[in-house]
């Protein structure tokens, strides 16, 4: 991965920046990459997150291909993300924008073992996603829908906490 990557940034092919409105404006993938957080009463603050989605918004361009990669909340994805998205750009999700799901769970995880899975709004929009996941990894499975993938990564997650905590649990 690091040398496609590599390879891709010396081609061109692929730019990193800071300059978020610019960058976005000229790119056809967006990938937001910005957790919630959650509070000491466990409450979850998405507010970072909806700025982000704003910041994108006010940028994204007919065609491109917005793709959140984190943890969201049932129902998030196509509730406030879609929604901030839609109402910041003048744009429809699957219409002037493609909106996809790619959960990740996990920065240690080996390249090897790891299979991305892929949500969308619509088929256009998972099949893109799809696509552009494969050329990391083959091992790339596309979920129905967005709803049945959070669900899915919150109960991923919640299991990883339990082990975590029985594997320090049992470490004391």
């Amino acid at each position: 991965v690091e040398a496609k990557l590599k390879s891709h940034l010396n081609s061109g092919k692929i730019s990193v920046s800071s300059e978020r409105k610019n960058a976005v404006s000229k790119s056809d993938i967006i990938i937001i990459a910005v957790g919630a957080k959650v509070d000491e009463q466990k409450k979850t603050d998405y507010s970072q997150l909806v700025s982000a989605c704003k910041e994108v918004g006010a940028s994204v361009h007919q065609g491109a291909l917005v793709v959140y990669g984190g943890i969201a909340g049932f129902g998030f994805i196509e509730g406030t993300m879609k929604e901030t998205l839609e109402n910041t750009s003048g744009l429809k999700a699957g219409q002037g924008f493609g909106l996809a799901y790619n959960p990740i769970l996990t920065a240690d995880a080996m390249m090897d073992n790891l299979e991305l899975k892929i949500a969308a709004t619509d088929q256009a929009s998972l099949n893109a996603a799809s696509t552009i996941l494969k050329t990391v990894t083959e091992k790339v499975k596309e979920v129905n829908d967005v709803k049945t993938a959070e669900i899915a990564t919150l109960f991923t997650v919640a299991k990883q906490d339990s082990n975590r905590a029985l594997a320090n649990e049992l470490a004391v």
